[in-house]
């Protein structure tokens, strides 16, 4: 056999077992970052940016736990207090990929309540599409909330900006 026939099965059987390995452990591939930065003996909060999915899938996965958040919209950053931070933040934060900060700062911004998540539906919103399926298995798989589909039909638009700002 040629070396370079030997040298190219060698790293395919590599790639194989890496693969393998990572199969039979039945976990996705996730981002080597994430997890609470730097701990500060005098961290008033703890505060990470809701820029990904992964960033909503943490906020609901520590709403579910009972911890008590804010969202600054300015900042687009949502905080929680050190002291009733729940325990394994920091291992929930890296399995999802997700950098929390800890900060001098008390929590700020409006409460994040845990609320009920619909998808609308109906007319003229095809079910079957790749969007409203995708965004589904977001919610439902990834986030772990559950989600109702809401009829178009039924959900009462605010006025319109035209209508709003009429004399």
């Amino acid at each position: 056999m040629h070396w370079a026939s030997q040298n190219r099965s060698g790293v395919l059987d590599g790639w194989a077992n890496i693969w393998r390995q990572a199969k039979a452990e039945g976990e996705r591939v996730r981002g080597l970052d994430g997890g609470v930065r730097r701990v500060r003996a005098h961290a008033r909060s703890y505060e990470y940016t809701l820029d990904s999915s992964q960033a909503a899938a943490l906020t609901f996965r520590l709403l579910d736990r009972g911890a008590s958040l804010r969202r600054d919209t300015a900042r687009n950053v949502v905080s929680l207090a050190a002291r009733r931070a729940p325990a394994g933040l920091d291992l929930l934060a890296r399995g999802l990929g997700v950098d929390v900060t800890p900060s001098r700062r008390a929590p700020e911004g409006d409460p994040v309540p845990l609320r009920s998540l619909g998808l609308l539906a109906g007319a003229g919103i095809s079910t079957t599409s790749g969007s409203y399926g995708e965004a589904r298995y977001v919610i439902e798989q990834r986030w772990g909330r559950t989600v109702a589909s809401v009829a178009a039909a039924t959900s009462t638009p605010g006025p319109r900006r035209s209508e709003a700002s009429a004399p």
